[in-house]
């Protein structure tokens, strides 16, 4: 690991155009993959669905199960948005 770090050291301080040109190669890449790569955490065509999840003990009947997620249900219906 160390040959190969003081060969390439060795090369790079003789050819130091050549580093220079390919540094600004690899920041040209950077600034043109910015520009073209999407953005933003949401997809465009957002459906507005939101996916979640309810979890309770495992001694819980299914009708008082059932009673809870109407419960969640309703209080999720009152946010406004």
């Amino acid at each position: 690991m160390l040959d190969f770090y003081r060969a390439t050291l060795s090369l790079s301080l003789r050819h130091p155009g050549a580093i220079m040109l390919i540094l600004a190669g690899v920041l040209g890449l950077n600034f043109y993959l910015y520009d073209i790569i999407p953005k933003g955490f949401f997809p465009q065509q957002d459906t507005g669905r939101v996916i979640g999840s309810i979890q309770a003990d495992q001694s819980i009947s299914f009708q008082l199960m059932q009673q809870k997620l109407a419960q969640f249900v309703a209080i999720i219906k009152q946010d406004p948005r």
